[in-house]
C-alpha cells in the first residue's frame, strides 16, 4: 500500500472513530457473599459495607437482593435490587475513563417493590462531576393488591434514560432510596453508559482528515 493510501485510510478511520458511539455495562450482580448478606429464602439482606457486581457497595443503610424464587416476575435466575432493606440504603460505584467535555447516556431499568403494604416508593440516582446530574425516581405507588414474594404482580419496569456531560476522568454514581422503608424502588440487574457520537469531529482529528484529502487532490491534480 502506497504512502498516500494509507494516510487516506487512516485519515478515514480517525474519522469513523470520532464519530463512533462506545458504551459500558456496570452489573450489579452478582450480589454480595453471604457473610455480608445472609441467605433468605427470597434472597438476602445486606449487613455493613457491603460490597457487589462491578465495584458496588453499600454506602449506608441496607439494600435487599431479591431472587427470582420469591419474585417470579423477575424471569428464572433473574435478581433485582430493592433499595430499601430494614433502613433506607445507598449504594455507589465509580466510573473510569470518561473523557472530560465527553457527552454520555446513562440508562438502567427500574420499578418498585409490589409486597405487602400500599404506598410511595421513591429513590434518588446522581452522578459527580456530570453537570449536576441528580434525578427522583417515582414517586411510584404501589397499586396491587397486597400480595407477597410469588403471589405479587408484575409492577412493569420503567426505563431511566438521561445524558450527561463529564466534567472530571471519574465520577461517582450513587442510588438512594427516599422513601418506604422495607419497600422501596427496585432496580434492574445493570446499568448501561453510551457515549454519544461527537457531532463535530476535534481538531486533532479535522487535520488527519484534512491532510489526507489534500494529499489525495494533490495526486489527482498531478494526474490531470
Amino acid at each position: 500500500m502506497s504512502l498516500l493510501k494509507r494516510i487516506s485510510f487512516l485519515a478515514v478511520v480517525v474519522l469513523l472513530g470520532s464519530l463512533a458511539a462506545t458504551a459500558g455495562t456496570i452489573s450489579l450482580t452478582p450480589g454480595p457473599s453471604s457473610g455480608s448478606c445472609p441467605t433468605q429464602s427470597w434472597g438476602c439482606e445486606t449487613t455493613g459495607a457491603a460490597t457487589f457486581g462491578d465495584g458496588w457497595s453499600v454506602t449506608s443503610g441496607n439494600v435487599d437482593f431479591v431472587n427470582s424464587t420469591w419474585w417470579t416476575w423477575l424471569g428464572s435466575g433473574n435478581t433485582a435490587i430493592d433499595l430499601s432493606g430494614s433502613q433506607l440504603g445507598s449504594i455507589a460505584t465509580t466510573l473510569t475513563g470518561l473523557t472530560i467535555g465527553q457527552s454520555y447516556t446513562l440508562t438502567f431499568l427500574y420499578t418498585y417493590n409490589p409486597d405487602d403494604s400500599a404506598g410511595v416508593r421513591s429513590a434518588n440516582v446522581s452522578m459527580t462531576n456530570a453537570g449536576g446530574f441528580s434525578y427522583t425516581l417515582g414517586p411510584l405507588v404501589n397499586t396491587t393488591s397486597g400480595g407477597a414474594g410469588p403471589l405479587s404482580q408484575n409492577p412493569g419496569w420503567s426505563t431511566f434514560s438521561q445524558t450527561f456531560t463529564a466534567t472530571a476522568t471519574t465520577s461517582t454514581l450513587s442510588f438512594s432510596a427516599l422513601t418506604n422503608q422495607y419497600q422501596s424502588i427496585v432496580l434492574g440487574s445493570s446499568v448501561t453508559y453510551t457515549q454519544n457520537a461527537s457531532a463535530v469531529p476535534e481538531p486533532a482529528t479535522l487535520a488527519i482528515v484534512g491532510a489526507g484529502l489534500v494529499l489525495i487532490g494533490l495526486k489527482r491534480y498531478r494526474r490531470a
